[in-house]
């Protein structure tokens, strides 16, 4: 019975450790770009380049998609946009209103132009933006303004 006991107590101490081991791989982080309370999003050019997850919201702008590579099958979604080749026909861009998009699991490389973006990315990358609004890096939160920041967000970009 001792040995049961002692048994089931060191399962139900290892497992939340495993479990959580699972949830987010080690140097992930996180990275917003916001406008200040009731503004609607920020307004400017935002350029990243990262690996994970990317997604949001442009009242009326551009997304540029430099580069996308997909983890496994994952198929990027932008709604509310026309999407066009650029002069190279290399980069994709989507531009219109309300326009919302989702780019799964992978590497990419965006610039987001525009008025009322909102946008937030999952894992780790660089980011440059010109513009009013703020960037939350992990923990590092800039204003943005005149002079292009660069940040990086998570680890081993």
């Amino acid at each position: 019975m001792r040995r049961l006991c002692l048994t089931l107590l060191v399962g139900l101490l290892a497992f939340p450790a495993a479990a959580s081991s699972g949830i987010a791989t080690t140097g992930d982080g996180s990275l917003g770009v916001s406008g200040p309370t009731g503004t609607g999003g920020a307004n400017g050019s935002i350029s990243l380049a990262g690996k994970g997850v990317v997604f949001g919201y442009v009242a009326h702008g551009t997304v540029t998609v430099f580069s996308y590579r997909a983890d496994g099958n994952a198929v990027p979604t932008v709604s509310g946009a026309r999407m066009t080749l650029s002069n190279n026909a290399s980069d994709v861009v989507y531009s219109g209103n309300g326009m919302r998009f989702f780019f799964p699991g992978g590497r990419y490389q965006l610039e987001i132009d525009g008025v009322g973006i909102d946008l937030s990315a999952v894992g780790n990358g660089t980011v440059s933006a010109l513009g009013s609004g703020t960037l939350d890096a992990d923990t590092v939160v800039l204003a943005l303004g005149r002079v292009p920041t660069g940040v990086s967000w998570g680890k081993n970009f």
